[in-house]
């Protein structure tokens, strides 16, 4: 058999593509069989534990999940993707195969990048990673109780390494260009203080002081009154460079 290039996409709508070409997946219980293998991908799942997380009312049968991972074999493009073992299944796929995977590794060289001090190559990275994501992870199984916790994990993780783009760009240069885009993410995170910083520095690299100065208390209102605190020492700290227009906040 001609071997394929198998892509799963999980940020975003459950997917597979075989050779760059879309594959149309099955009804909801099918799809959910194989999130619970992406998520545990590598890792044995016991047939017990895929039939109470997927129907979970005892209607389902072992020959039930037997004909729908036949089916996810025919689909994958390759029986040998989900091993039948000793009471359960195993999903076989490279990191390459799946879009979180990659999203991850892009996020890890991001990192790495900017620890070496090449922002330009960390943001190339870090935007190629955001660039994978098509909408929330596992968008259409988000109700099943086995995906939440995975799917909250690799949203944190895009806002780690949104911030982290951020920091890649303002250290470039491009504060001007940012704001739109911070004060949109500030309005929809807002008890993030790291996009709050963000987006201070960068208005006051515009040279709009004062807009810096109101966003700091923006955040100080909105922090006390939703979570009964004051703003962390670097959002403070940030303030008093700001009002000191301090030579340390300019770009270098």
């Amino acid at each position: 058999m001609e071997a394929v290039a198998l892509d799963i996409r999980v940020l975003g709508p459950l997917g597979i593509a075989l050779d760059g070409e879309s594959v149309r997946l099955g009804g909801r219980k099918q799809r959910a069989v194989l999130a619970l293998l992406v998520i545990e991908a590598g890792r044995l799942v016991s047939s017990e534990r895929l039939v109470d997380e997927i129907w979970g009312d005892g209607t389902a049968s072992a020959r039930s999940l037997q004909v729908y991972v036949s089916e996810l074999r025919r689909l994958l493009g390759d029986p040998g993707r989900i091993r039948g073992e000793a009471g359960g299944y195993r999903l076989t796929v490279g990191r390459h195969e799946l879009d979180a995977a990659r999203f991850e590794e892009l996020a890890e060289e991001g990192r790495e990048r900017m620890l070496a001090g090449d922002p330009a190559a960390a943001s190339r990275a870090l935007r190629d990673g955001l660039s994978l994501w098509r909408g929330a992870p596992y968008a259409d199984l988000e109700a099943e109780p086995f995906v939440e916790a995975e799917a909250a994990r690799l949203m944190e993780l895009r806002l780690v390494v949104l911030e982290r783009r951020f920091d890649a760009e303002l250290a470039l240069g491009h504060h001007v260009d940012l704001i739109p885009e911070l004060e949109a993410v500030v309005a929809a995170e807002p008890l993030r203080e790291g996009f709050r910083r963000q987006l201070m520095l960068a208005l006051y690299r515009a040279g709009r002081q004062a807009d810096a100065l109101a966003a700091y208390q923006d955040a100080r209102v909105t922090l006390r009154d939703e979570l009964g605190l004051d703003p962390g020492p670097e959002l403070q700290r940030l303030e008093l460079g700001i009002l000191r227009q301090e030579p340390s906040l300019d770009v270098e």
